[in-house]
């Protein structure tokens, strides 16, 4: 497994691994994984423990042009994902939906 150097650019992290990935797969997120990410940045926490997010999924979307990324909180049904598409744009979003302030963490029901 190769990991981009251009990744250290962006510091750590899943998207800005993820937002690299292509360099080194054919220009394609086709593969990506959280088991990938975790092999090119160890501090990626891939399963539930230790009271800390956790990167619950990672893939391809749009053919193998884009990625989304969902990093799933302590807190049951409580996720934030990242989505960068094929034409550039970087989608953001919260759920669960419906709530708000305290009681959804604060950026709930946004996209962004």
């Amino acid at each position: 497994m190769r990991c981009s150097p251009s990744r250290l650019s962006y510091g750590s992290g899943s998207r800005p691994y993820a937002a690299t990935y292509p360099t080194d797969h054919a220009d394609s997120y086709a593969g990506l994984e959280p088991r990938v990410l975790r092999q090119c940045e160890p501090a990626i926490q891939t399963a539930a423990g230790n009271n800390n997010a956790y990167v619950g999924a990672a893939k391809e979307i749009e053919s193998g042009d884009g990625y989304e990324v969902t990093a799933s909180s302590m807190t049951a049904g409580h996720s934030f994902t990242v989505k960068g598409t094929s034409a550039g744009v970087m989608k953001r979003e919260c759920t669960p939906t419906g709530k708000t302030g305290a009681e959804g963490g604060g950026w709930q029901n946004r996209t962004w």
